[in-house]
């Protein structure tokens, strides 16, 4: 820019090529303009190949585990990256003392460094570091390479130390199997677990004769019908009310205290909400007595905890069936009932499972079920006021006199004890819990 030639004579000029210039070949235009203010151009390649950037890592990037450090990072932008070598000591290192490699491992246990992760340009890099030796700190630095060969600088030195972590079940000293015997409900049988949902299953199939077609039903009486001119306004059901079916979502919160100390589920599974899914079903006496069999699900992932609560990269996964017999209490005098109290209490059997990380790449599994019982109270809306025609079509060919939308607060204690109703244990897992749950019942 400024400078002038002369025809036929060599012209020079200097460009800087710093870190905005991409890898690979960049092209490079040289404009000219003649003494009439006519221009043109010409154009040439410049290709560029620089070492890597060095990573920047922080504390953040390093994670624990038992026997293994856990390091996960954003990977550099660099299109021609082929890979990364990461460094592993248990003393302390400065990067600069090292234009080229690094330090060899000089801990206790027989990894092999350099670890050599090969990554994309962009690409964020997670790998466990083991084995390690607990209670031992340990320094970390990596450096990149090109696809042409140039090794980058290497990175900051992070560190991070090895330690035993804990699930929930290991906090509580959860033996697992039923609580009359030491086997598992999977175990037995080849399929406990099933046969409790059989069981359910065909209590639901004589409950709920109409139950295959029940939420087709609703779904064409509400959305296709709304103008048949056969549907009339009611006040009044036109069919006896015989059986009920419900289906609730919502939040549950384990106790967080139990005998005075803290509650290992809620301790591990502390991430929340914690959700769970439920279904009821049963026999409904004078519309203000109901019998129901219930099933539910809850999962939920975490990570076990070292012993001062801290989460460490080792992955828990507890997923809970509970299942419940219960009676319910309604007060509904008349029909078309807009607001309907209930109160239910019942027993409770809960199915579970949780899955941990064992620190060599591997899966622990423990399984084993409690039982309890539990009280809810809470009201029930009635939907059929928002279009009577409507409900009473749904009435005519399906026999479901009311749809309400349901709201209820439960609590339950299960726990390790031997029968519902009989005093608590102090140790093993306590799936005691407060919920909360939306839900739509169906009157039929």
């Amino acid at each position: 820019s400024g400078s002038t030639t002369v025809v036929d004579e060599l012209a020079t000029a200097q460009v800087t090529v710093d870190l905005g210039w991409d890898e690979g070949f960049n092209d490079l235009y040289v404009i000219y303009t003649n003494q009439a203010g006519l221009t043109g151009h010409a154009k040439t390649a410049v290709m560029i190949d620089n070492p890597p950037r060095p990573p920047v890592l922080t504390g953040a990037n390093v994670g624990f585990g038992d026997e293994m450090l856990e390091l996960s990072f954003e990977g550099i932008s660099d299109a021609d990256l082929a890979y990364y070598e990461i460094y592993v000591t248990t003393s302390d290192f400065e990067p600069s003392a090292w234009s080229t490699g690094g330090p060899s491992w000089d801990g206790a246990t027989s990894i092999v460094t350099p670890i050599r992760v090969d990554a994309a340009g962009g690409q964020s890099v997670q790998i466990n570091i083991q084995p390690l030796k607990n209670g031992v700190l340990h320094y970390i630095a990596l450096r990149a390479t090109d696809q042409g060969g140039l090794e980058g600088p290497m990175s900051n030195v992070v560190k991070g130390r090895p330690r035993p972590n804990y699930s929930a079940s290991d906090i509580a000293g959860e033996p697992g199997g039923t609580p009359w015997a030491g086997t598992t409900w999977c175990s037995t049988s080849g399929g406990a677990l099933a046969g409790w949902f059989a069981l359910l299953g065909a209590a639901g199939v004589a409950a709920l004769r109409r139950s295959s077609v029940l939420l087709a039903l609703v779904f064409v009486a509400s959305f296709g019908a709304a103008g048949d001119a056969s549907a009339k306004e009611r006040n009044h059901d036109m069919t006896p009310q015989r059986g009920n079916f419900e289906v609730r979502y919502g939040v549950l919160n384990f106790t967080p205290q139990v005998n005075g100390d803290p509650n290992a589920l809620s301790e591990v599974y502390k991430e929340g909400p914690n959700n769970i899914l439920q279904m009821e079903f049963g026999p409904q006496l004078g519309r203000v007595l109901e019998l129901d069999l219930g099933v539910g699900f809850f999962q939920e992932l975490a990570w076990k905890i070292d012993a001062r609560g801290r989460q460490s990269s080792d992955r828990s996964m507890m997923t809970m069936f509970p299942l419940a017999l219960d009676s319910t209490g309604r007060l509904h005098f008349w029909d078309e009932q807009i607001l309907v109290p209930f109160f239910r209490y019942g027993f409770d059997y809960v199915l579970y499972s949780e899955v941990t990380d064992d620190g060599s790449g591997g899966k622990d599994k423990l399984q084993g079920a409690k039982i309890g019982h539990h009280m809810a109270g809470g009201v029930n809306i009635l939907l059929d006021v928002f279009s009577q025609k409507r409900a009473s079509l749904l009435e005519a060919t399906s026999g479901i006199n009311d749809t309400y939308l349901t709201i209820e607060v439960r609590r339950q204690n299960v726990d390790q004890r031997r029968y519902p109703a009989s005093a608590p244990v102090k140790y093993g897992l306590d799936f005691s819990a407060s919920m909360l749950t939306l839900g739509l019942k169906l009157d039929y």
